[in-house]
């Protein structure tokens, strides 16, 4: 039989719990409702503790937000990568991870993390504080430019720029009006000249 925790033990579990039940809640505010939506108040109402919980575990909503959102780039990130892994070779690597950012983000969807993307780097923009979006922003860039470079192509960064371009473009166009997402892909594969 086991001894029970000191109850220092005991606290700093809880606590941990508590930080990760808000920091849940908050992902959940911002892949619902947006970035501008993620209140103290929104998070709070989406979690089982109270708006005074937040400010004890958080130094502010800004923190919260930011390791929420941090955490919602990284899962999108890891789903990117996941699906180019399952691919046969290095163009349909290529197709998969493209797909996915695009499947994941549009308007036909719900969890649109580019265009809570969007959000976070307009306010990172009008704020000046943008290291976090950039180093976000580089991680993903370097997923997309090592499988544009597994593919063989000549000039592999600006191919992965002219994607990292495009890709953004068709799920702006997509929350105009719906897009055929694999259509749009494909002509902006075909035109960097990917053989599909």
């Amino acid at each position: 039989m086991s001894s029970p925790k000191p109850v220092l033990e005991q606290t700093s579990s809880s606590k941990l719990d508590k930080r990760e039940s808000l920091i849940l809640a908050a992902m959940k505010v911002m892949r619902e409702k947006g970035f501008a939506q993620c209140t103290a108040r929104a998070i709070a109402d989406a979690s089982p503790l109270s708006k005074s919980a937040l400010h004890y575990y958080f130094v502010d909503t800004e923190e919260i937000v930011g390791i929420a959102f941090e955490r919602l780039i990284g899962l999108y990130i890891s789903r990117i990568t996941t699906s180019a892994k399952t691919a046969h070779n290095p163009t349909q690597a290529l197709w998969n991870a493209s797909s996915t950012y695009l499947h994941l983000g549009s308007n036909q969807k719900s969890n649109q993390i580019p265009m809570l993307w969007f959000e976070v780097q307009l306010a990172a923009s009008r704020s000046g504080d943008t290291g976090t979006v950039h180093r976000l922003s580089r991680q993903l860039y370097e997923v997309f430019l090592k499988l544009v470079a597994a593919t063989g192509t000549e000039e592999p960064e600006r191919k992965t720029n002219t994607l990292f371009s495009a890709l953004p473009g068709i799920l702006l166009q997509d929350s105009m009006a719906p897009v055929d997402l694999d259509k749009a892909l494909e002509d902006c594969l075909l035109s960097m000249d990917f053989t599909l």
